[in-house]
C-alpha cells in the first residue's frame, strides 16, 4: 500500500497467528484490502479471479497451491520452502524469494509493476517431475531399495 499499489489480498488458510493478523490489518487500516477466508474446501473460485498468487509460507512440503496456480496460468511469488525447487524454477513460472519480508515485498512489487514479467510468469508449465509418474515410481523404488 505504501508503494502505491492498489490491491485486494485474498488470504486462504488458517493458523495460530490469525488473531495477530486480524489486529495488524486493523492497525494498518487495510481491512478493505485484506480478506481472510480461513480454511476452504475449494479455493478455486479465489484462484479463478486472481491476478497473482503469493505463497509465503514458512513451512511447506509439496505445496498444492503452486500447481494449482500453474493450472490457472497465474504468475506466482513463492518463498523458499522445502519442495519449492521441485515445483518451480525461479523466473520460469514464478519468482522464488528468500523468507525475508523485504525480499517478499520487493518480489511482489516487481511482479505487480512489470506487465511483461507477469505475462511471462503466467503459464501452465508444471515441472516435469510433477507430471512424470515413471520418475515418481523410480524415486519410490529407490527409497525402498535403500531401506531394505
Amino acid at each position: 500500500k505504501e508503494r502505491g499499489h492498489i490491491f485486494t489480498w485474498h488470504l486462504v488458510g488458517d493458523g495460530p497467528d490469525r488473531a495477530m493478523l486480524e489486529e495488524l490489518i486493523v492497525e494498518y487500516g487495510i481491512s478493505q484490502q485484506m480478506i481472510l477466508y480461513g480454511e476452504l474446501q475449494n479455493p478455486y473460485r479465489i484462484l479463478a479471479s486472481a491476478d497473482l498468487v503469493a505463497m509465503v509460507s514458512r513451512y511447506e512440503g509439496l505445496c498444492g497451491v503452486i500447481n494449482e496456480s500453474k493450472v490457472f496460468s497465474l504468475p506466482l511469488v513463492a518463498t523458499e520452502v522445502s519442495g519449492i525447487f521441485e515445483q518451480l524454477v525461479d523466473g520460469d513460472g514464478g519468482i522464488v524469494c528468500p523468507q525475508d519480508e523485504v525480499q517478499i515485498e520487493e518480489s511482489l512489487s516487481r511482479v505487480i509493476r512489470d506487465a511483461p514479467l507477469r505475462r511471462a510468469l503466467a503459464n501452465d508449465h508444471l515441472n516435469p517431475g510433477i507430471l512424470c509418474d515413471e520418475s515418481k515410481i523410480v524415486a519410490i523404488e529407490s527409497i525402498i531399495d535403500r531401506a531394505g
